[in-house]
């Protein structure tokens, strides 16, 4: 059984719209840290720069033989939620997936915990169920046992937390909102920069262009000082002649222990960007593969074959050697 690889499929497809805007009851009380994707602003990007196919080729491949056959993360889900407590050194995380979801053909593959379906991996660390036809949690499979018990009698996250949620939740496609935990992951080596953060919430929207404000809030004074003496360099840095050009804006401030940053990025220069990061990707995975690549044409190697797209994009590539 391949959960994670399924997991990691859904994170990886991201979309926004989802019309229920109340937490559920059973997320984890200790919850500390909450991020969430809704999909419909990052769907329409993603068909614009003609990534919908290589998508759907690969989530096809993926669920072929698993109980998730015919699932389209980009036709079928709308929202995800990802939560944890940031406790230990490999924090426990669940997922909320909203969408829609074929429970008969899951449930025909899946063991049953409390009359709902669910799949794990050979060693239980993680799982997957379905709710109801609208709803998924996947995860570590104490979390999502624990979640299925406490459905319709559970507290959910903090008060406290849930009012800073539900503002970004509400506006932005991508968003984040977070508590330092009590006793945060153990770091090797010298002291990582997070470490001085007690707060951070952050928000990015993808509906024209690219808008993101975030604010993280330093544990002490003496951390928000050393912060703001950096300040001025970093902001001197984002203003250079790169955003000034491609009509970007970067605004970034200080003040009671908080750094406020603001970034507004035009269309065609975010377009221009991902086709940009999106060449260097395919270049260097094709590299792997042993295709060469040239700046007109992709030649591949003999016995590789590539099938492509009316726009030229990669959709399959077939290695030599046996199946």
């Amino acid at each position: 059984m391949r959960w994670s690889t399924l997991l990691t499929l859904l994170l990886a497809t991201l979309p926004a719209g989802a019309t229920d805007t109340v937490l559920p009851d059973y997320l984890p009380s200790e919850t500390k840290v909450a991020f969430g994707i809704r999909m419909r602003n990052i769907i329409d990007l993603l068909q614009s720069q003609s990534f919908a196919a290589e998508w759907r080729s690969a989530s096809s491949q993926l669920t072929a033989q698993t109980p998730l056959a015919g699932f389209d993360p980009l036709r079928d889900l709308d929202e995800v939620l990802i939560t944890s407590s940031g406790e230990g050194d490999r924090p426990p995380v669940l997922l909320v997936l909203r969408g829609r979801f074929d429970v008969d053909r899951f449930a025909s593959a899946a063991a049953s915990y409390h009359g709902v379906p669910i799949l794990e991996d050979a060693k239980k660390a993680g799982a997957i169920a379905i709710l109801d036809a609208s709803t998924a949690i996947a995860g570590d499979a104490p979390l999502v046992r624990a979640a299925i018990d406490r459905r319709a009698g559970g507290a959910g996250i903090a008060a406290s937390l849930a009012a800073r949620i539900e503002p970004l939740r509400s506006r932005y496609s991508i968003w984040g909102v977070g508590d330092r935990p009590k006793h945060p992951p153990a770091r090797a080596g010298r002291p990582d920069a997070m470490d001085t953060v007690d707060q951070f919430e952050f928000g990015a929207d993808l509906a024209d262009g690219l808008e993101l404000t975030a604010k993280i809030h330093l544990r002490t004074p003496e951390d928000a000082e050393k912060m703001a003496s950096s300040i001025a360099l970093a902001e001197g840095m984002l203003k250079g002649s790169q955003a000034s050009s491609t009509g970007a804006k970067v605004e970034m401030h200080t003040g009671d222990g908080w750094l406020k940053l603001s970034i507004t990025v035009p269309q065609e220069a975010l377009n221009k960007a991902i086709q940009e990061q999106r060449a260097a990707l395919q270049s260097a995975a094709m590299s792997r593969l042993g295709v060469s690549i040239s700046p007109q044409k992709r030649a591949p190697t003999s016995g590789v074959k590539v099938v492509t797209d009316a726009h030229g994009d990669t959709l399959v590539v077939t290695l030599p050697g046996k199946r």
